[in-house]
């Protein structure tokens, strides 16, 4: 660029600028080398001032120029790096991520990329590089320019090359102007002239290279906020050509509130130096695109003066996508903490070489303490623990290092001195060497279940005393009231049988028919109540015995037989041949037998018929079924007659009066010798009852 004093220029009355006189040759001439140097010096400055690390390497690897920035880097100023070659200056580690792409760079292609490095002093992290081939004139030697920019703070490394590169063309044109003109008077001073025009034009396209590979929209405003250069990233950012806004007011590009505002953002800055917007570092604001759609964006912002005016750079960066995956992690992460208060579950991670224990907010809460976004340690978990269960958990703790389940009930001591029960689960990860280096788990507050399942104990405990009590009650109340019944049974009997002299009055023999019957009715009802009691206290015990099924079966035949024959029924049995001996209770075999024939004959009206089948089933053990063709009962209703004292209305279940035990106590016979028992039936054409006996209560054949 061309730096040189003029006038100030005058303005008419409209404010317009009143055309400057073409300066006259002799000055021109004159002034000439002078210009020259300032434009070097220019340049000079800001190859010094750039913050990326800029040099130029040859093709034997070295350095032939470097900034200032090396200073910074590696503790060495530019005068001592000159002449060393980039493995000496950059390190080992350095030289072998960048050298792959030396040789593409001296073929004449220029490098982009992003690498990571792990080099000398501060050379540390990720870079951005520019190689760029160029030759060294003086030394006849081909060579490239690098630039490689630290990325890894994001600091913004750009500045307003583009209007530099504008002004230093213009000024180039008008020198070459000036330079056609003069040419016959200046031709000694040519060969200096070309000079300082190629070393612009060197230092043009290096800075155009910079620009134009920047990954940040760079835009440059004067102190008015007029925008005087626009590249193409930000192009892309805002919608708008360069074409199109440059010579606006910057505050296109920004939204409501602050673009009303802006103007006198600036002017107090440049009035007081207290900054608003601009010269603060990196921040998020709103911009405004050509459409009028908001978008967050990082900026950062400078100043300097080219040309004794103030300039103004802002650097930009889209993050929409970043600020919405922020949101979306936001509210996943409060979606899980509203789950975990809801279900009172907290999370946590222990990192187990450091002693970090990171707890989630539910955590915090279960643990009666604060919530902090920062780390606790380990101990202060086992602080936290009961110090009688402290030991307990230490042990289970040290278990699941060695690769047990790490799962544990254990009471805690909030600040507040209340106690409460956690139920906490954790997983272990393992290094590739089997070292325990991570656990994540779950801690849960379950202190209201387990006092509810300490209730529900008690409950159940209370429930089957009361039970035990109620079974001996009845036990005791059953043989009181059995002696007296079978008294009056047996007197009954003896004067039915006329054994003592005959009973003259008829009434008398039907009244003492009627005291038998009804005796033996009660007495009934009474071992039923009692077996009911005792199938439900679980009191019953087996008096097991190897004996005949077919035998049982037609001994209980012959006990109903009378029955069947008074309710005007049909009786049959089919036995399978040769049926293998039962290992069992024959009392409760038979007392199973007897209350489903009874069973059959109360529910099946005069003419039906009753069938008793038994036969080995598909598993080995022995199937026995009463089946009846009498009035039969829902299947939605079968759950109620198998239930103790169930009753099922229909018009003729009160032939014969029951206390709806017979069909509870077959099945807990049956399953008390471990086997089935199941009822299928259908309304007004019968019913089966099914026993099961399992194979292991088989024996050898008879």
């Amino acid at each position: 660029m061309t730096i040189k004093k003029t006038q100030k220029k005058k303005s008419d009355v409209k404010g317009k600028p009143v055309a400057k006189k073409k300066p006259r040759l002799k000055s021109a001439r004159k002034n000439e080398p002078h210009k020259a140097d300032l434009e070097k010096d220019f340049l000079r400055r800001i190859f010094s001032s750039l913050p990326s690390l800029v040099g130029y390497i040859d093709e034997d690897e070295i350095i032939r120029q470097a900034n200032p920035r090396h200073e910074e880097a590696f503790g060495l100023s530019p005068d001592k790096i000159i002449g060393q070659t980039f493995s000496e200056i950059f390190g080992p580690q350095s030289y072998v991520a960048l050298k792959p792409y030396f040789h593409e760079v001296l073929s004449g292609k220029p490098c982009h990329f992003e690498t990571g490095i792990q080099g000398y002093k501060k050379f540390k992290g990720t870079f951005d590089v520019m190689l760029v081939p160029d030759a060294d004139p003086n030394i006849d030697k081909n060579g490239f320019i690098y630039v490689i920019r630290d990325i890894t703070r994001e600091k913004q490394a750009g500045i307003a090359l583009k209007l530099v590169r504008s002004e230093l063309t213009r000024d180039v044109d008008i020198k070459t102007l000036e330079l056609q003109e003069t040419n016959k008077e200046l031709t000694e001073k040519i060969k200096a002239l070309k000079q300082a025009q190629n070393d612009l034009q060197e230092n043009e396209d290096f800075l155009r290279g910079i620009m134009d590979n920047a990954a940040d929209g760079i835009i440059t405003i004067d102190e008015t906020g007029v925008i005087l250069s626009f590249n193409a990233i930000a192009e892309n950012i805002f919608g708008f050509q360069a074409t199109e806004i440059i010579g606006k007011n910057v505050k296109e590009l920004v939204p409501e509130p602050d673009k009303s505002r802006h103007d006198k953002y600036l002017s107090d800055y440049i009035k007081t130096g207290k900054a608003k917007i601009l010269g603060i570092g990196p921040r998020e604001v709103m911009g405004q695109r050509k459409d009028g759609a908001t978008f967050p964006m990082d900026l950062a912002t400078s100043e300097m003066f080219i040309g004794g005016k103030l300039i103004f750079i802002g650097i930009v960066r889209d993050v929409s996508e970043r600020k919405q995956t922020r949101e979306n992690h936001e509210w996943i992460r409060n979606s899980l903490n509203n789950a975990q208060r809801i279900a009172r579950l907290g999370s946590w991670n222990w990192n187990i070489t450091t002693g970090e224990l990171w707890w989630s907010e539910e955590s915090f809460r279960i643990y009666g303490k604060e919530y902090t976004d920062t780390s606790v340690i380990y101990e202060d978990f086992i602080d936290s623990v009961h110090p009688d269960d402290r030991e307990k958990v230490m042990n289970v703790v040290n278990e699941s290092l060695s690769g047990a389940p790490y799962e544990i009930d254990h009471r805690v001591v909030l600040p507040s001195g209340e106690i409460r029960t956690v139920h906490a689960r954790g997983e272990v990860t393992f290094n590739e060497d089997g070292k325990a280096i991570r656990m994540d788990g779950t801690v849960q507050d379950v202190t209201d279940r387990r006092e509810a399942e300490i209730a529900l104990l008690t409950a159940k405990e209370q429930a089957e005393m009361a039970s035990r009590t109620q079974t001996e009650f009845l036990a005791n109340i059953s043989h009181e009231l059995r002696t007296p019944l079978n008294a009056i049974i047996g007197f009954s009997e003896m004067m039915i049988s006329e054994f003592l002299g005959s009973i003259d009055i008829p009434q008398y023999r039907e009244y003492i028919k009627n005291i038998h019957s009804s005796a033996e009715l009660l007495l009934q009802i009474i071992n039923d109540v009692l077996d009911a009691a005792q199938a439900g206290s679980g009191t019953i015990e087996l008096r097991e015995e190897e004996f005949e099924v077919t035998t049982a079966i037609k001994s209980c035949s012959r006990m109903m037989a009378e029955r069947i024959k008074s309710a005007s029924l049909s009786f049959t049995s089919n036995i399978e041949d040769k049926l293998p001996s039962l290992r069992a209770d024959p009392r409760l075999t038979k007392q199973i037998l007897l209350n489903l024939i009874s069973n059959a004959i109360k529910f099946t009206p005069a003419g039906g018929k009753i069938e008793i089948r038994a036969a080995r089933d598909d598993q080995g053990g022995i199937r026995i079924e009463v089946a009846d063709t009498g009035i039969g009962i829902s299947p939605k209703d079968i759950p109620k007659a198998m239930a103790p004292f169930g009753q099922v209305d229909s018009a003729l279940n009160r032939r014969y009066e029951g206390t709806g035990l017979g069909l509870p106590i077959v099945k807990s016979f049956v399953e008390l010798h471990g086997g089935h028992f199941e009822i299928t039936s259908t309304p007004g054409k019968g019913t089966i009852a099914k026993v099961i006996f399992p194979a292991d209560r088989i024996t050898a054949p008879c």
